[in-house]
């Protein structure tokens, strides 16, 4: 079984140790503890993308998602390089390959997938409770469990009273499910990026940009507090470090080219921490690198808002709300909401 990158390794050599270098400094949030490691050896996962097809399975096929994720990362290198030498945007081809590159990092990640797997199990349960809540749902759920043979009705409706204890049960994808999920949501993303206005930010300061293992930050800087705003409102930013000198800002207003100061960078940087899972990489073992992973970051890349159970009270209203919390930057998790409906138990 292949070792994919979720982080490809031609990403990652923008923060390599030295140019044409095939080290990395690694280092972990919350401690601080820091390593150098080979760019093969970092963020990776077996078989991440691998899918199960229908016979005959051969190894081509079984690797197919990975073979197309690389034609991607070979275009961004191409556009990132010319990125570089530059200091703005290629026209074409080069800005749909940046954009394209930039949302699958956005959702390609292991942290990525637990995120899904959170959401998903969210929405099951609030489908889950309307079914519970609505006479005529349970009993149609209770005449096809008899017709299933597993059992008589009272049998089901106890198993359906089960479920009334979300901790009892969980969703977990298949391997099939999440790879197909994963592409479908980066295609949404690219949707969305593709009509924002793209700068590049050029780091002049004292030191340059760091990433992470989930290096897509996105923020409304300045929205209230929890205020709120999905990805297409205007006060939204996207942040996501191509290299340790050079980063891309989306936006719904333009937005110049610009050459950032140290204030600014850092700014960028600890949008990067706060959003990461586990470690951060740059291009050498500056203090101030540390100070991001011991101080900036953990914040939440989504909360979920759901009763614990199903009591009376949720009966009445019949229906069940799930509150999302998504933006992975502190100072604005951005609330979106899921109403199932379901007839109120009279």
């Amino acid at each position: 079984m292949r070792r994919h990158h979720y982080l490809p390794r031609t990403y990652l050599k923008g923060f390599a140790v030295k140019p044409d270098c095939t080290q990395i400094v690694v280092i972990r949030t919350g401690s601080g503890k820091s390593f150098r490691s080979g760019l093969k050896r970092v963020a990776r996962q077996h078989g991440f993308y691998r899918v199960r097809t229908h016979p005959p399975e051969t190894e081509e096929r079984a690797e197919s998602v990975e073979n197309e994720l690389g034609k991607i990362e070979a275009g961004f290198a191409a556009a990132r390089d010319r990125l570089t030498r530059d200091g703005t945007i290629g026209p074409g081809k080069d800005f749909s390959f940046l954009v394209a590159f930039i949302a699958l990092l956005r959702t390609r990640t292991p942290a990525a997938r637990v995120d899904r797997e959170k959401a998903l199990d969210a929405i099951m349960k609030a489908e889950l409770a309307a079914l519970i809540c609505d006479p005529e749902r349970r009993g149609e759920a209770v005449k096809w469990y008899v017709s299933t043979g597993r059992g008589d009705a009272d049998a089901a409706n106890a198993s359906i009273d089960w479920l009334c204890d979300f901790a009892n049960f969980k969703v977990s994808p298949s391997q099939n499910q999440w790879v197909e999920e994963m592409l479908g949501n980066a295609s949404n993303f690219t949707d969305v990026f593709l009509k924002m206005k793209w700068s590049v930010v050029c780091a002049i300061g004292r030191y340059g940009f760091i990433t992470s293992d989930f290096p897509v930050a996105i923020a409304a800087p300045n929205a209230v507090l929890d205020h709120g705003l999905d990805l297409r409102d205007r006060a939204c930013e996207v942040t996501c470090p191509i290299t340790s000198k050079f980063a891309l800002v989306g936006r719904w207003t333009y937005e110049r080219d610009t050459r950032a100061n140290t204030g600014r960078v850092d700014e960028i940087n600890r949008r990067t921490s706060w959003a990461s899972h586990q470690f951060l990489y740059a291009d050498t073992l500056h203090p101030r690198y540390v100070a991001y992973a011991q101080h900036f970051s953990g914040a939440p890349r989504l909360l979920l808002c759901l009763p614990e159970r199903i009591d009376d009270d949720v009966a009445r209203r019949g229906r069940v709300k799930v509150g999302f919390h998504m933006l992975p930057v502190p100072w604005n998790p951005s609330r979106r909401t899921v109403v199932v409906d379901a007839p109120e138990v009279r």
